[in-house]
């Protein structure tokens, strides 16, 4: 582990040689600057053997979720849920009864645009317009495509459409099916 941290420190610019004790460190890691530091530090804690303990414990558990929602019979699975234990997976932050307190409010809004005696084309065209095409007296901005942040795994959090209403691949046809599942819900209730 040692010669990985001297490889680490040589490559932020550290003069260490495979002759140095650990011990000695401490007055080359005073000299570096923060960001190297801090990244210095994290490889320390990378490579740290209970690290990687957590990271595969974490991995397993996250595993055998993933594996008991795809068990389900697919009429027993909850698109919405399952998106959001995910989300959950990659981002611990993620407030699951916040999304979809939001997704409620966002299919009651959706619903409320149908005409009388609406026809499935007509709710699919209401629930793409509300997504989408935003009347102007609505107030509200249409849901767009971010072209700059489609490679960073928390662009694709279901959360993170909602507040900033830029998706990507991921995020803007899961919302598309999970919020019209959300509306034949509410359509069910009501019929």
């Amino acid at each position: 582990m040692f010669e990985i941290l001297c490889l680490v420190g040589t490559a932020l610019g550290v003069n260490m040689n495979m002759g140095t004790s650990p011990t000695s460190l401490s007055p080359l890691i005073v000299s570096l600057p923060k960001r190297r530091l801090l990244l210095f530090w994290m490889t320390l804690v990378l490579v740290s053997p209970e690290a990687h303990a957590q990271r595969a414990n974490a991995y397993d558990s996250n595993f055998e979720i993933v594996r008991a929602m795809l068990e389900q019979p697919e009429s027993q699975m909850d698109l919405a849920n399952i998106k959001l234990t995910v989300d959950k997976m990659i981002d611990p932050a993620t407030h699951k009864d916040a999304v979809l307190k939001k997704l409620d409010e966002m299919a009651a809004e959706v619903m409320a645009s149908f005409p009388p005696g609406a026809s499935n084309l007509l709710k699919f065209k209401a629930l793409r317009d509300y997504l989408y095409r935003p009347s102007l007296l609505s107030g509200r901005r249409p849901f767009v495509y971010h072209l700059e942040d489609d490679r960073n795994p928390r662009a694709k959090l279901l959360s993170v459409y909602l507040s900033t209403q830029r998706g990507n691949c991921v995020s803007m046809p899961l919302l598309f099916v999970i919020l019209g599942g959300f509306v034949a819900q509410i359509s069910s209730k009501t019929a």
